[in-house]
């Protein structure tokens, strides 16, 4: 398994689950509230870079870059 999940791979693994983590924010928001899709979409579309940026691990865009 260690062979398996090469650096690499877990950063691709990370970045697949941010987009998931902003699609569930965009269905959530456009559920629970009467928000046209296009709004939803918008904030979606700004959720996912949020996260990518609160991930103190995410040494390229993170809190936690060197830059």
């Amino acid at each position: 398994m260690k062979k398996f999940l090469t650096p690499k791979r877990v950063k691709a693994i990370k970045a697949w689950a941010t987009g998931v983590a902003a699609v569930a924010v965009f269905s959530g928001v456009q559920l629970a509230t009467d928000l046209a899709p296009q709004y939803a979409a918008v904030i979606a579309a700004l959720v996912a870079p949020a996260l990518r940026w609160a991930d103190k691990n995410d040494d390229a865009f993170g809190l936690g870059s060197k830059k």
